[in-house]
């Protein structure tokens, strides 16, 4: 009669060590480690996702604050306020590269419209 034992799945080393147990794909996000899904870098999009993050990092050590208040600690307090206090201020540096990234590229934009409507002005003046 054969034997009742329980069949463990097979994996392969390989396999095996590059995921976490349950995980069945990589790690979301590993796509954009080098650039987009084109090859090419995307300076706004990284720029806006830091900025995400840190403002996501910012708001949930807020709330660790208010915990840590909670229990009386106030080593956690300060820990966690200084954290916050940190996201804050990788924030607003991205937000001010932002800003000051879009501000470039719409001067380019009117420059390159400025450029156009010369040359129509100019076409206009042969006629």
């Amino acid at each position: 009669m054969p034997s009742k034992q329980a069949r463990k799945p097979t994996t392969t080393p390989s396999t095996a060590a590059s995921r976490r147990p349950g995980q069945s794909s990589p790690p979301s996000g590993s796509a954009r480690q080098s650039g987009t899904a084109t090859g090419e870098s995307d300076p706004s999009f990284n720029l806006v996702s830091v900025l995400y993050h840190a403002l996501q990092g910012a708001d949930t050590a807020a709330r660790y604050q208010q915990d840590a208040q909670l229990t009386g600690s106030d080593e956690m307090t300060d820990f966690f306020e200084q954290t916050r206090a940190e996201y804050t201020a990788r924030a607003a540096e991205a937000k001010r590269l932002l800003a000051k990234m879009i501000g470039a590229s719409a001067g380019e934009e009117e420059d390159e419209l400025s450029d156009e409507d010369e040359e129509d002005e100019d076409e206009d003046e042969d006629d």
